[in-house]
């Protein structure tokens, strides 16, 4: 009898042991690499995406989405140049006990912080960079949220096709994309719809002087000028177009520099209608976009674009995998970010597989233009804040 008794009360200790460690385990805190450039010519991007998580951050937080687990965000300063960040971030790996990543970061150092994540079978979450062959190697610890290049001009496409119509093309691709997003992915881009492309150039991102190239496409006298630009040589492009008279039928940006709150500031009347690719703008329908604009609007007194709402819907889905996940272990996590499937700000998520991609996500894209010193969205016309004005007016007859 006394043994029995033993038994039992070693029993009910084993159980209250078992149960506490099970506790301690669910309500750890979770650590979260969150990979952005917050320094150098790209740290306006950079800025942008923290303040989104943040605010994504403390808007779960009053909403208790996650009750039994807390994130620690760990930002981390990424370099542009790729085996410095592959440096960084293998670093990050093995010192910091993280959970997953968020990765907010151009292509080149981006495809080797997956390499890295893929190395050390932790999840990793893109959301920004866009070159095609990340989804590309059957990586089964990387996901993406955003469209790889070859679909954020799916929207463009559309509107050349019912309203732009045009045969020839010229292209303006900086270097600082990497090879990993090149001209090749651009003109194939252009004969899609339809454009032969009369001029090409990959442009150092060092080049302050745009006129020698500027001169050489406007004998070419293209329909359509393509820029795939960072921010300060997208204003110095746009502005050097405008002292040379260079006046194509269509300017489009399809970098992530034409879309920042910046571009109209510093290249200013320069930049009216000029149109530009978007993944996001603050008249999409979903549930919590036009509240994240204006509180960030009201918050830092500046609009954020799509960058800013990758980021906050990359907070959401992170948020939701953790609450899914099992435990933290890196394989429940990455299981939980596999079977996503729920909305954000930037629209429905959920990782798929489709031709030689794996784990990445789709999403419509947009077209803005620059009307009157604002961003407004002209197509599709059933999210269009304003009519888009087309073909381009001349800088004469302004």
């Amino acid at each position: 009898m006394r043994q029995t008794g033993c038994c039992i009360v070693a029993l009910v200790v084993f159980i209250c042991i078992t149960l506490f460690i099970s506790s301690a385990a669910i309500s750890e805190t979770v650590k979260v690499g969150v990979l952005l450039h917050l320094t150098g010519d790209l740290a306006s991007f950079g800025q942008m995406q923290k303040n989104s998580f943040l605010m994504a951050w403390d808007a779960i937080k009053k909403q208790h989405l996650l009750p039994d687990r807390s994130i620690e965000l760990i930002f981390e300063d990424i370099p542009v140049d790729p085996e410095k960040a592959r440096f960084v971030v293998e670093n990050l790996l093995t010192q910091k006990q993280l959970a997953m990543l968020a990765c907010g970061v151009s292509s080149p150092p981006a495809w080797q912080a997956a390499r890295m994540a893929q190395m050390y079978k932790t999840p990793i979450l893109i959301h920004f960079a866009s070159a095609d062959i990340i989804t590309e190697q059957g990586w089964e610890y990387v996901f993406r949220l955003n469209p790889p290049l070859r679909e954020y001009g799916n929207g463009l496409l559309s509107f050349l096709s019912e309203v732009a119509k045009m045969k020839t093309a010229a292209i303006l691709n900086s270097e600082g994309f990497g090879d990993l997003v090149g001209l090749e992915e651009l003109i194939e881009y252009c004969k899609k719809s339809g454009q032969d492309v009369v001029f090409k150039h990959f442009y150092r991102e060092d080049t302050a002087d745009f006129r020698p190239i500027l001169n050489q496409i406007k004998e070419k006298s293209p329909d359509a000028i393509y820029m795939v630009s960072y921010l300060k040589d997208a204003v110095r492009i746009i502005s050097q177009c405008k002292e040379l008279d260079v006046n194509p039928l269509f300017f489009v940006g399809m970098g992530g520099g034409f879309t920042m709150p910046e571009f109209g500031t510093l290249a200013g009347e320069a930049a009216n209608y000029l149109f530009s690719v978007s993944l996001w703008t603050s008249s999409v329908p979903y549930a919590g976009a036009k509240d994240y604009y204006e509180n960030y609007v009201q918050e830092y007194t500046s609009p954020p674009d799509y960058h800013g709402a990758e980021s906050y819907a990359a907070m959401q889905v992170i948020v939701n995998a953790l609450g899914r996940a099992r435990l933290t272990s890196h394989q429940s996590i990455r299981e939980a970010l596999a079977s996503t499937n729920m909305e954000t700000i930037m629209g429905q998520v959920k990782f798929g597989s489709y031709g030689k991609k794996t784990q990445q996500n789709r999403l419509p894209t947009y077209l803005v233009q620059w009307i009157g010193g604002k961003l407004e969205t002209v197509w599709p016309h059933s999210m269009a804040s304003h009519d888009y004005i087309y073909p381009w007016p001349k800088w004469k007859e302004r």
